[in-house]
């Protein structure tokens, strides 16, 4: 696994906030709801997922904004959903090209990046963001403060 550092980005993601129990059936149901939204080509994009590590959490409890990376410029979202920007003049990335069975856990990445971001002397955002692909490729990406 190799964390690549990155220039700035400016991500409008459109989506759904879920805030509850990491194990709350809803969070499948807005995940595979925005996965057909993309699929289906309604709003062109990347599939993803931010979770936030918020210190306010409760144990068992997880704060997630699953949407889509925006590809053009969007006139019509549907109603349910929220835009949010990420800013960011610099990221570390870590690519996934392994089947989710045999891939390192999303914990392992985000230990990695952590321990980079210390060694070159900034920190990240308290937020980590998944680009999830067709073809079971993902993307982890932590943001540089």
């Amino acid at each position: 696994m190799e964390v690549i550092p990155y220039e700035g980005v400016d991500y409008s993601v459109a989506g759904i906030e879920f805030k509850g129990r990491y194990n709350d059936p809803e969070i499948e149901n807005i995940f595979n709801e925005v996965k057909g939204v993309v699929s289906t080509g309604l709003i062109q994009g990347t599939l993803s997922l931010i979770e936030y590590n918020d210190s306010d959490l409760k144990e068992g409890e997880v704060q997630y904004f699953i949407g889509i990376i925006l590809q053009n410029r969007v006139t019509e979202i549907p109603e349910n959903y929220s835009v949010r920007r990420i800013q960011s003049r610099a990221i570390l990335s870590v690519r996934l090209d392994v089947h989710p069975l045999v891939r390192p856990s999303k914990e392992e990445v985000e230990a990695k990046m952590y321990s980079l971001a210390g060694e070159q002397g900034f920190e990240i955002e308290n937020f980590f963001l998944e680009k999830h692909f067709a073809d079971d490729r993902m993307v982890i990406e932590g943001f540089v403060k």
